[in-house]
């Protein structure tokens, strides 16, 4: 496929059927492009390559916009992202908001920290564990001289008594000072309806 360049415009010119194996459409739709000024003519069944190289690419383009999601706030018509003062602000402000909130439910009581967990867990096992291995010893001057049934009964009241420790969690145990009935307000919180843009 041998290009002609011509000299009275001093440009390339392609035939219709080069034009369209070039950009892999059918030779109908180069015609069709050429009517919707996509394509400039420089005669019958011929065009001029730069400027329909440009109207090409042109053409990509809105089509690629016209396919961008309509759905985000945050991607505008032609497919660009939105990056204004006033959407960082909005931004910001959701983050803060969604802050305070759990700011809030953590001192209501709502939610507790990961090591009060913990600790309260540990002491609870700790003095499950005392209790137990206590038994070996605390257990034996009561067991003297009684029947197997009485022995049987005084070591699981010695159990059962170990197990009540774990039974009497008291969620206030996982609770921090600052949650314990403190109003949020006495806090120094900032609420969202309080922030004025």
């Amino acid at each position: 496929m041998q290009k002609t360049q011509t000299p009275a415009d001093n440009g390339l010119i392609w035939t219709t059927k080069e034009l369209a194996d070039t950009f892999n459409i059918t030779t109908t739709r180069v015609c069709q492009l050429a009517d919707e000024g996509v394509f400039e003519k420089a005669g019958h069944g011929k065009y001029k390559v730069v400027p329909s190289l440009v109207g090409w690419v042109e053409e990509l383009r809105k089509q690629n916009k016209s396919r961008a999601p309509k759905s985000d706030p945050f991607i505008s018509a032609d497919g660009e992202l939105i990056e204004s003062y006033s959407v960082e602000k909005a931004r910001h402000l959701h983050t803060q908001t969604e802050i305070e909130k759990l700011k809030l439910a953590y001192l209501q009581g709502d939610y507790v920290k990961a090591e009060n967990v913990e600790r309260v867990f540990a002491d609870h096992l700790l003095r499950f564990k005392s209790k137990m291995l206590a038994m070996p010893y605390t257990l034996p001057p009561k067991l003297e001289g009684k029947s197997a049934q009485e022995i049987d009964g005084i070591i699981r009241k010695a159990i059962e008594a170990a197990f009540e420790d774990l039974d009497s969690f008291n969620t206030d145990e996982l609770l921090d000072d600052d949650q314990k009935g403190a109003p949020a307000e006495e806090e120094g919180l900032v609420f969202a309806e309080d922030v004025t843009i």
